[in-house]
């Protein structure tokens, strides 16, 4: 039954491919007589169950269900059920899809036939009653129809003994000037036509009573297109036309016009702003509040013989720059794919499809960086791709890319032959190049290992989890990465019977949804995929989108056919920040108001339609509060070392001081970065701390002895953001002096204190050293009037590289507190220990050699985040392997829960290999007297909640190993002290992120009328410039509106109603100015 099933379906899609028509009579029955030439001379009609004839309906749609093993009603028995399971199985078939499930009704309903791609379009064309012709078939003149052309539909308008297409690329030409009337294209694409022997040039300006323009001694044209038709079919369209828009924590990126745009958190430089060059240079550019225009690597151009030199002359925004098909990002970077041109005169050769990227890059990997670079705010173009590309030659060996994904920490690209290759961190098995070893990263790209023949054709990247998916030819999907439990080292299939749209993919915090070629939509649900409950959703949505939060909610948004946005009502009605309590009468009008002018029938092309046309719920995966803790010992150095735990928020700071603390350099400390920093520019950023009743008081900086407001002061002194060079500031209690407000434990005056943010630049002198000094003019005891100091950073301005970092915390709350110091020996090839936690044993001493048992050795400390129960940590770490392990096992959990479990093993070992993952070598002076110089440090990353006390304990155990078939050995049983195998850590940071609060963005309109609305918690990954809610008052300079410092991330900026807690929080549909394109969320 199966195969008849088959080759009626096989039929039915050549009837279709040859006819342009559905091959089904009056009553919407298979017409036999039509399709028997298709169905070969052997074939018979008969039902081998029912030895009736067989029946084989289409729907309203034109769908087609062949009814295989259930003709009515009565004739369902549940003795048949094993008969009903083997029927409903998709394992035998191909071109057919079987009933959901073996109940009666599903049975009923019969076996639907897979229509291909070009079968698809007619029968959706043919149901809504548009005309299919074949290339060159006769046309009535002025109707509109699709043309079957290389087996897609274009959409033409018949002019008679021609026609011409609809949509065109531009540049456009045009013999008769009559046929502009029936033409649309993008906004600001020219025509070229031909009137009465002479050529006049238009631009399109969108769908508007006039809609091309003509330049110079041009005429208007009207238009007599039929823009309910035009506009369902740009409906249809949207998706798989759209660019890509990417809305991480703290910022984002979008791709318009071929420009990429970014904006928001700016590490690496990667939101396109350097260090040098803004308004007020003592603003350190940490977040950009505005989308920015990304620089990109300039070329010389050359025409002919002769080359134009437009690089010497930093022309960045010139009309030959380089235009981007595909974006993305990830923390590190911003990455782009450039589109891939044929040459017009020998088809054969091509250019572009090549990988640029900003952020943190190197000269070894991209172009037209200096040696010691390693971070750039221009995108730079990947050497490995562009290899062979320079002499216009094309061979096989050249690589041209055509998509592009990224995760955190690792990138994937498609090429134009569906090949993906990966580079970065094998963290979570995201290379996909089915290798286990968590520690693996390559700069350079590497090749997804996948089964023979398969040809990708899109890849995709979930927002929250190191997750690819991609889809092949045959429109299957794979998946690869962290999926929970389970980690897939390689592309590996979800379904061996479905197939998928692979223009109605969404991708989400952490699942896939995909909608089948059936029309039946799927979710993705750790290693396994099911299809969305019919409850969900209704009709045939267009986009949707589903988020799951920590306790378990699942919440949904789709668009439907009508371009309605529905779904839970939690993310449709008003909500306070805590997204759980209902707004007041006043603010639910707003919103609901402002929704339904959204959500209703109302558009101006076509009334049956509301407005929206893609929607996506992102998790606010914001970051509350950090402990960082590098074990370094702050205090060395310093002339005073008198310390002040401020509690909570001002922490251990160096300080305090009051009356007595006015002589120069009062407080003061060299640093030394050897001669190889010699006359080296630095940038020196610190926390000074104004406690209690200052009385317009002076605070001092010194730099090699020389107060900073003296003409004689060697560089540049930025009091939360403002010059003070020759300026002396007053600080004054009860004023605001343009600091952050600061609570600091044990002060007089509770509630009076603040932060201020302090920047020097300044240079090393000869011989790699600066004396950093402060002094007050306080004239009162501490108890009355005090100051401090904390988070002194020194960066070197070339790099931005971190040579050293004082925040006088102590080391406490670890059930061991051993410390190594080891000092920097200068080799940069290798990475420097300095001062870390350890060395600890591989084991607990243990009786007899070898020991009964594994001996573990247990290191534990708990972190407190009072008031957020339940919430989640990031942890990070890094464990240093010393001396010579034999296999042990290194454990990490979290509240008891087992995060990361390793083996490590020493270069050259009796018994086994070096263990599967790979680390990064320390300098060799942790242990120089024993010889072995392969000691190693890896850096895990890893997620885990705070229990209901909000506590996370952190337990680190190291053991022998007796059992695991790969690392027990002779050597790995020995009890063989710290002196032979140990082990460290250091830069330890636990990270309190926001749980479960989220946000929803829309795009309404199509094409040149579309715009963008957001609501809900979204903190800095909205631009705030672009939603107009910031309130001035709440800033106090203009260079600030543009630019916000680390220290200032949390401060206010908006309007009360739209602040929580140091985040933007959208409480109504917000429009985001500046971003009217259609846009696919990524």
């Amino acid at each position: 039954m199966i195969q008849k099933e088959e080759y009626i379906a096989l039929a039915i899609n050549k009837y279709i491919a040859e006819n342009a028509k559905i091959p089904k009579d009056e009553d919407s029955n298979l017409d036999w007589e039509e399709i028997e030439p298709y169905l070969g001379v052997n074939f018979t009609k008969t039902n081998p169950f029912t030895k009736n004839e067989l029946i084989v309906v289409f729907d309203e749609k034109n769908s087609a269900f062949i009814k295989g093993i259930l003709e009515v009603d009565s004739k369902y028995k549940t003795d048949f059920n094993y008969l009903y399971s083997f029927y409903t199985t998709n394992q035998f078939r191909v071109n057919t899809q079987a009933p959901k499930d073996n109940t009666k009704t599903n049975l009923l309903i019969g076996s639907q036939v897979l229509y291909g791609k070009l079968q698809e379009d007619i029968k959706e064309k043919l149901s809504i009653n548009e005309k299919v012709y074949f290339e060159g078939q006769n046309c009535t003149k002025d109707e509109y129809f699709y043309e079957i052309k290389n087996k897609e539909l274009v959409y033409k308008n018949c002019r008679g003994d021609y026609s011409i297409e609809v949509y065109q690329e531009s540049p456009i030409y045009l013999d008769d000037s009559e046929d502009l009337n029936y033409v649309r294209a993008k906004i600001g694409d020219k025509a070229y036509v031909q009137k009465n022997g002479e050529w006049f040039e238009y631009y399109f300006q969108g769908s508007v009573e006039f809609p091309w323009i003509a330049v110079g001694d041009g005429t208007a044209l009207t238009s007599k297109v039929e823009e309910e038709e035009a506009f369902e079919e740009k409906v249809l369209k949207y998706i798989p036309n759209a660019k890509d828009l990417v809305i991480r924590q703290s910022g984002g990126c979008m791709l318009a016009n071929g420009d990429i745009f970014c904006w928001g958190n700016n590490v690496n430089k990667k939101v396109g702003i350097s260090s040098y060059g803004q308004i007020d240079e003592g603003l350190s550019p940490d977040f950009i509040n505005t989308p920015v225009m990304l620089k990109t690597q300039i070329d010389n151009i050359k025409v002919g013989t002769t080359t134009y030199d437009i690089k010497s002359k930093n022309w960045y925004n010139n009309p030959y720059r380089v235009k981007f098909d595909k974006m993305s990002m990830n923390s590190t970077n911003v990455c782009g794919i450039s589109p891939i041109f044929i040459d017009g005169v020998n088809a054969t050769v091509k250019v572009g499809g090549d990988l640029y990227c900003n952020g943190r890059i190197n000269s070894t990997y991209y172009e037209d960086l200096s040696t010691n670079v390693i971070e750039s705010s221009i995108l730079k173009r990947n050497k490995f791709f562009y290899t062979g590309k320079a002499d216009g030659l094309n061979n096989s060996t050249e690589i041209y890319l055509k998509d592009l994904a990224m995760v955190e920490d690792a990138m994937a690209v498609l090429t134009d032959t569906g090949k993906i290759y990966t580079i970065g961190k094998n963290y979570k098995g995201a290379l996909g190049i089915n290798r286990s070893d968590n520690f693996y990263q390559s700069e350079t790209p590497l090749l997804v290992s996948s089964d023979t023949g398969i040809i990708f054709k899109k890849i995709f990247a979930l927002r929250d989890t190191r997750t690819f998916g991609a889809i092949d030819t045959e429109n299957r999907f794979y998946i690869w990465g962290d999926r929970g439990n389970t980690i897939y080292l390689r592309p590996t299939l979800i379904s061996n019977s479905l197939k998928f749209d692979p223009d109605a993919i969404f991708v989400n915090t952490n699942e896939f949804i995909l909608k089948s070629l059936t029309g039946t939509f799927y979710k993705t649900n750790g290693t396994a995929i099911q299809s969305v409950p019919a409850s969900t959703i209704e009709g045939n949505p267009i986009s949707l989108s589903y988020y799951k939060d920590n306790l378990g909610q699942e919440f949904w948004l789709y668009i439907d056919e009508n371009l309605k946005l529905k779904g839970s009502s939690s993310l449709l009605s008003c909500k306070e920040p805590n997204e759980t309590t209902n707004c007041n009468s006043v603010s639910n009008e707003i919103f609901d108001t402002s929704l339904v002018q959204l959500n209703s029938t109302n558009n101006q092309v076509n009334s049956k339609y509301a407005n929206f046309t893609n929607v996506s719920v992102f998790k606010l995966d914001h970051q509350i509060s950090e402990i960082y803790e590098d074990f370094e010992d702050d205090l060395v150095g310093w002339n005073r070392q008198n310390t002040h735990d401020g509690g909570t928020q001002a922490t251990t700071f160096l300080g305090r001081w009051g009356s007595g603390s006015s002589a120069i350099d009062y407080v003061n400390k060299t640093f030394d970065f050897g001669s190889s920093n010699a006359n080296k520019a630095i940038t020196i950023k610190l926390d000074f701390y104004e406690i209690d009743s200052w009385d317009n008081e002076i605070f001092y900086i010194y730099i090699n002895g020389i107060r900073h407001n003296l003409s004689s002061f060697p560089g540049e002194v930025y009091i939360n953001g403002e010059l003070q060079n020759t300026v002396a500031k007053n600080f004054r209690l009860n004023r605001n002096d343009g600091g952050t407000s600061l609570v600091v434990s044990g002060s007089s005056w509770s509630g009076d204190e603040e932060k201020h943010q302090i920047t020097i630049n300044t240079t090393l002198n000869s011989s790699g050293r600066v004396r950093l000094g402060f002094s007050s003019t306080l004239n009162e005891s501490v108890s009355n009037e005090s100051w401090g100091v904390d988070n002194i950073e020194i960066y070197r301005s070339s790099d931005n590289k971190l040579l050293e970092r004082n925040d006088f915390e102590p080391i406490s709350g670890w059930s061991s507190t051993t410390v190594t110091a080891v000092p920097d020996n200068g080799d940069t090839t290798q990475v420097p220990a300095t001062r870390f936690l350890g060395r600890f044993p591989a084991n607990s001493p243990c009786s007899g050699n070898p020991c009964s048992n594994d001996s573990p050795f247990i290191l534990t400390k708990t972190y407190t985040f009072p008031g957020f129960a339940n919430y989640e940590v990031d942890i990070e770490f890094d464990f240093y392997e010393i001396d010579t392990w034999d296999g042990e096992k290194f454990e990490f959990y979290a509240n008891d829960e087992l995060l990361a479990m390793d083996h490590f093993v020493m270069d050259g070992q009796q018994y086994l290999q070096d263990s599967n993952i790979t680390g990064i070598n320390l300098q060799d002076n942790i242990r120089p007297e024993t010889g072995y110089n392969r000691d190693q440090t890896y850096r895990y990353k890893l997620r885990a909640k705070l229990n209901s006390n909000a506590q996370v304990t952190l337990k680190f155990r190291t053991s022998l190993e007796f059992t695991d078939s790969l690392y027990a050995n002779y050597w790995s049983k020995f009890n063989e002290g710290v002196d032979n195998e140990s082990w460290g850590l250091d830069n330890v940071r636990v990270k309190l992120r926001e749980t479960n609060k989220k946000f929803v963005c829309a795009m309404t309109g199509v094409e040149d009328a579309s715009q963008m609305y957001c609501w809900g918690n979204v903190a800095r990954s909205i631009p705030i410039l672009s939603t107009s809610l910031y309130d001035m008052s709440k800033i106090n300079t203009i260079n600030k509106l543009f630019i916000s410092q680390d220290g200032e991330k949390s401060n206010q900026m908006s309007y009360d109603e739209f602040f929580n807690d140091g985040k933007l929080f959208l409480k109504y549909p917000t429009y985001i100015g500046g971003f009217d394109y259609p846009f696919y969320f990524r």
